[in-house]
């Protein structure tokens, strides 16, 4: 019997909260990870950057699960244990595509538009300069970073407002 997207996920959650390795059977041996810290390629890759990652979790809540087709979507808090020793609060989203039955991450990436581009370079790049910040090419590189994220197309996700007055 197939798995539906949500069940795969299911899966993969429930595994890796049981402390065992029985996710790894929902998730593709050529699965692709892109978060802010770390790019992985490959299930054992993958494997071993959650090993180092779960022990840090103190507590998680799923706020929200979207599915659309072979997509699900997840906004998830989790209590983080620094080295430190202080708990932060991680608000965290991704994105997550299933294939035959297993999950494979999928960074959602669109090229800037040749637009933005020259838009960014005469507004910022000529005029940044290493006389005038710490590490010129950093900058460049957060900036150009940001301005693929806010690019991005918004996901076709069925949505609803309402708006309740009260007097």
């Amino acid at each position: 019997m197939n798995k539906t997207s949500l069940e795969v996920f299911q899966a993969f959650g429930q595994g890796l909260i049981s402390g065992t390795d029985s996710w790894k059977e929902v998730v593709a041996e050529n699965v692709t990870f892109t978060g802010p810290v770390d790019q992985v390629k490959g299930l054992e890759a993958f494997a071993k950057l959650n090993e180092g990652f779960m022990p840090m979790i103190r507590g998680n809540e799923m706020k929200q699960v979207v599915v659309s087709g072979n997509f699900v979507i997840t906004q998830m808090l989790m209590d983080i244990a620094m080295p430190s020793g202080k708990i932060i609060k991680l608000d965290m989203s991704e994105w997550y595509e299933i294939k035959d039955g297993k999950l494979d991450q999928k960074p959602v990436e669109l090229e800037i538009p040749s637009e933005v581009k020259i838009a960014l370079k005469s507004l910022l790049w000529d005029k940044v300069d290493s006389e005038s910040m710490v590490d010129a090419e950093q900058f460049k590189k957060f900036i150009s970073e940001w301005a693929d994220l806010l690019n991005q197309p918004i996901p076709k996700l069925k949505r609803l407002s309402v708006d309740i007055e009260v007097e």
